[in-house]
Order: C-alpha cells, then structure tokens, then sequence
C-alpha cells in the first residue's frame, strides 16, 4: 500500500510538472519561430539568386557541407538550380524545436514559390552563441496535379 501511495504522488507530481512546463516551453516555441522566420526567407532567397554555396557557405553547420560536397548533393544543387529565384514564402510552422544549454534546434515547414515551381520546404535551423546555422533543406516540388516529387538530398 505505502508503494502505490508513493507511485501516486509522484505520478501527481511529474503530472503537475508538466502542466506548468508545457505554456513555458510554447512559449520558447513561438518566440523561436517568431525570431528565425525573417532569417529563413533571407537565407532562401540569397541562396536561390545563385544557388552557389559560396553565397551562403558561412551559414551551412559543417555536417551539411559535409553533405554537399558529396555526389548526392552536388546532384541535388543541380536540381535546385532548375527552381529559378524566390518569389515569396507561406505557410511557415515550426514542427520541431529542441534546445539545451548549448543550442536551440528548430525543424520549420514552409510552402515557397520559386520561378519555375512550388515547393514545400523542410529547413532545420540550429541557433548557437556562434550565430545561426543551417543543418538540412530538403525541398519537394509540388506538381501541378498536387503530387510531390522529393527532391533527393540534404537533411
């Protein structure tokens, strides 16, 4: 009996601490989103005037150029080229956000209009004391008939 009393408390407790855990870490989520939008349309639409690396290569994590610099991701540039500029991005929504005491990491999904197509963008964004670094932008284009072909690469 003194068990169950005891599971039952902390049950209660770990209960309570989740409710007063989940509106502070909301919050972190839409300030995150709120802070990073305006930084994501700047890295796209830089990025999408060339899609050279050189343009951006200073706002790339390492794994990502070490992605890039593989067959893979040097086809999937190719393919990106073929998009043309940013016209605009929609629909931006953070869909996943960590954070510890080094870093906050957030995963954003967004629909955005290049000049030869639509697409849905994935884009993971890590935000450290050294500044923002992009860590993965996979992009599907949206066919006219509302199919999506995945684009291959860099995540």
């Amino acid at each position: 009996m003194k068990i169950f009393k005891i599971g039952a408390i902390f049950t209660v407790v770990i209960a309570l601490t989740a409710v007063i855990a989940l509106p502070y870490i909301q919050h972190f989520n839409r300030d995150f989103k709120a802070d990073n939008a305006q930084y994501i349309e700047n890295f796209v639409r830089d990025f999408s005037t060339t899609w050279e690396i050189t343009s951006i290569k200073d706002q790339l994590s390492n794994q990502l150029l070490s992605q890039i610099a593989e067959p893979e991701g040097q086809i999937a540039l190719a393919q990106y080229r073929t998009l043309g500029a940013l016209e605009d991005i929609r629909d931006l929504e953070l869909t996943g956000y960590e954070s510890n005491a080094q870093e906050e990491v957030g995963v954003f999904q967004f629909k955005a209009r290049f000049h030869n197509a639509d697409t849905i963008i994935t884009f993971t964004l890590i935000k450290s004391e050294i500044g923002n670094r992009v860590d993965g932008m996979k992009i599907k284009t949206i066919e006219k008939n509302t199919k999506q072909s995945e684009e291959p690469f860099v995540t």
